[in-house]
């Protein structure tokens, strides 16, 4: 009868000790939670702290895509007015062009005669 307490007294103790270890655990996994709430209670805190920061910032987003839209549409009318420029541009100087080089050839076909009309001259 003896040997059946002491028995009992060892699976009681095993079962104590067991108990005592899941209610540690237990006990930690709340303590964990509670850390882990108070931790997302801050960010929150600081999440609505930034709020009006990112609204000013979205704001300002769409003021500058305004601007840069406006300013866009002001580029394109001007690169329709320098290209329709250049292009006038490009013409004169085909002309310009066209004209040196009939008077380079004018000039080569007259230098030699003033060359001769000097020659006769120094004689």
């Amino acid at each position: 009868y003896l040997e059946l307490i002491k028995t009992f007294q060892k699976l009681f103790q095993k079962s104590r000790d067991k108990v005592g270890e899941e209610k540690a655990r237990y006990v930690n996994g709340l303590n964990k939670l509670a850390e882990t709430e108070e931790q997302v209670g801050k960010m929150q805190a600081h999440l609505k702290s930034l709020q009006p920061g990112l609204i000013k910032a979205k704001e300002d987003v769409k003021v500058a895509i305004a601007n840069i839209t406006e300013s866009k549409k002001e580029v394109d009318a001007q690169r329709v007015v320098i290209s329709g420029e250049e292009k006038i541009a490009t013409e004169k100087a085909n002309a310009a062009k066209a004209i040196e080089d009939k008077c380079t050839s004018e000039l080569a076909v007259a230098m030699p005669a003033l060359n001769k009309a000097l020659g006769a001259l120094k004689v």
